[in-house]
């Protein structure tokens, strides 16, 4: 049923694709007279259609990507693209072409069949966009997860698991192509169900694989009986590092300390093994030599650290010194790595209370400035003030003597008094101004 519900809308879809790219009016098409065509040509040039081309040509240079939304549609943009590309490379080797006839049986133009072509594929790019749209709405989860598996390399790890879901995959933009978009999220979460299978497989043949083959080149030279408790150890870590991986396979930090703690477990059982064969191959119970070669090894150790010799004690004991004199020896450098720190940052505290208190002194200079020419300032307005009234009073003055009589002994008798005061004005203003 639903299979026939995609058939009825991809024919929905390309029938109106086809119409949009078919001529409203075909009767006048097919009777267009030379003069028609020739006006034609003449406003579609090479450079136009060049232009044209150019610009669906970097449209489409992805074009690969659009299969899944619309596979009719894509095969038709395809199939109108190629028509396009030949007529162009006609027109770029002749450019006269572009007025001819494009067929016996057409009486299109080159340019004419050439907009045609574009036109079909416009009208199928923009129905598929429009499908793109939605599923990468609706599908947005599945999208990623299916990108993620490519860049693991699932597809050529389990071809066959992942050429199966990827089936599945295409499943999911058909529900959306025909608007069953309730479906599309019912399938979309079995989807990833089983995408995440194939993800963890991935993640487990890329790490855990390794680390196994290993394990098993280990025992097929009987190191689990050589040395069986540092191999059960490492079989364990295994083990730790294929639970993280199964629950975490995105975790890259997380995997990779685990896949760490699980090569240094498989390194510690070839070297206790080799030690052990070397106990072994000991013969007639001489056991002193390998008892010496531990104690210089220790030796070695514990005057490098304090240039102490402990060999007068069991190695059991001589190894616990010499770990409390590298802790001693650890606790001495912290303190002293403490102390210098702490010097530091007293030092650095006292340069900034230094800084501190002189910005303080500048702020209290800044300050007295301030009030100094803040008086300044009060004074001079003062003088102003008081050589406006000198200069008014004497404009009065002069004017009630140029108002009187003319009589010279009575001038002088005025006179006389008037430039007395003025001078005794001027003297007071001149004070001021000197305090």
């Amino acid at each position: 049923m639903r299979a026939k519900k995609i058939a009825l809308v991809v024919g929905m879809l390309l029938g109106v694709a086809g119409c949009q790219s078919t001529p409203s009016d075909q009767s006048g098409t097919s009777q267009a007279t030379n003069k028609d065509v020739q006006a034609s040509s003449e406003v579609r040039s090479f450079d136009s259609i060049q232009t044209t081309y150019t610009e669906w040509e970097t449209k489409l240079e992805a074009h690969s990507q659009y299969a899944l939304y619309a596979p009719e549609n894509y095969k038709e943009l395809l199939g109108a693209w190629s028509d396009a590309q030949e007529i162009y490379a006609d027109i770029a080797k002749d450019q006269t072409l572009i007025t001819d006839s494009y067929s016996i049986f057409s009486s299109q133009t080159y340019a004419q069949a050439f907009d045609e072509k574009i036109e079909t594929v416009k009208s199928n790019y923009e129905a598929i966009l429009v499908l793109k749209d939605k599923a990468d709405q609706v599908l947005a989860d599945s999208i990623a997860q299916m990108d993620y598996l490519k860049l693991l390399g699932a597809d050529t790890m389990f071809k066959s698991n992942y050429k199966r879901l990827y089936s599945e995959y295409k499943e999911l933009f058909n529900y959306v192509l025909v608007d069953e978009l309730e479906d599309a999220q019912e399938a979309q979460v079995e989807f990833l169900n089983n995408a995440r299978v194939l993800e963890v497989k991935v993640a487990h043949k890329k790490y855990i694989v390794p680390l196994k083959e290993k394990l098993e080149l280990l025992e097929d030279e009987d190191f689990h009986e050589v040395v069986p408790l540092t191999f059960a150890k490492a079989t364990s870590q295994i083990e730790l590092a294929e639970s993280k991986v199964k629950a975490t396979p995105r975790e890259k930090s997380i995997i990779q300390d685990a896949i760490a703690a699980a090569e240094f477990e498989l390194n510690h059982v070839r070297s206790v093994a080799h030690e052990v064969k070397l106990l072994a191959s000991i013969k007639d119970d001489k056991f002193e030599q390998a008892v010496l070669n531990a104690e210089n090894q220790l030796l070695n150790i514990s005057k490098a650290v304090n240039e102490q010799d402990y060999r007068d004690v069991g190695l059991r004991l001589q190894s616990e010194k010499i770990v409390a004199s590298i802790k001693k020896l650890k606790s001495s450098d912290l303190t002293s790595e403490l102390t210098q720190e702490i010097e530091a940052l007293t030092a650095k505290l006292a340069k900034l209370e230094t800084e501190n208190q002189q910005q303080a002194q500048q702020l209290v200079d800044t300050n007295k400035q301030t009030e100094l020419l803040t008086e300044q300032i009060s004074k001079s307005d003062a003088h102003i003030k008081s050589l406006e009234d000198l200069v008014s009073s004497l404009k009065v003055q002069a004017s009630g003597a140029a108002a009187e009589p003319v009589a010279q002994p009575a001038v002088e008798a005025v006179t006389a008094p008037a430039a007395d005061e003025a001078a005794s004005k001027v003297e007071t203003v001149a004070e001021v101004e000197n305090s």
